[in-house]
């Protein structure tokens, strides 16, 4: 079970460094003795009187844990180049095919004043043309907004 913890905090560990985790504050153990203090036996065992033993008057001084060799990390991909578009809309077929309805609408208009409908006055023509207008202009906008190639339907 002591083996399994182990093994489970230092694959958690290992994670963590190979995914980067945030780097450690300054007085924050190095993992490599975060490692080693994970596998140390436990206060009673025969190594710990050994390093006890070493340590004493006249032994020579214990080997040094070694510094964590630095990971290379995968280098930055390349910002991808912005495009620049300069493309301009044509509005020529749009206002070709308005110019057309326009003239269209007016030269009906005018045969409708020369002959009007039957039961029809001319205030009742004059508000109906009027909206036809209304009509066109309002769907030309349109047409321009959306930079579309030719007159949006009613």
């Amino acid at each position: 079970m002591r083996v399994h913890g182990s093994l489970k905090f230092l694959t958690i560990l290992a994670t963590f460094t190979a995914c980067g985790a945030p780097a450690a504050t300054p007085d924050a153990a190095p993992p490599a003795a975060v490692a080693v203090r994970a596998h140390a036996p436990p206060a009673g065992s025969r190594t710990r009187r050994a390093r006890r033993a070493a340590s004493a008057p006249g032994a020579a001084p214990p080997a040094a844990v070694a510094a964590p060799v630095p990971v290379a990390a995968a280098p930055a991909p390349e910002p991808v180049p912005v495009v620049e578009q300069n493309v301009r809309w044509d509005s020529r077929p749009l206002d070709i095919e308005y110019r057309r309805e326009r003239d269209d609408m007016n030269s009906r208009f005018k045969v409708e004043i020369r002959t009007p409908r039957a039961g029809e006055s001319s205030v009742q023509r004059d508000r109906r043309h009027e909206g036809e207008r209304k009509s066109l202009e309002l769907r030309y906008s349109r047409g321009k907004a959306s930079h579309a190639r030719g007159m949006p339907p009613q």
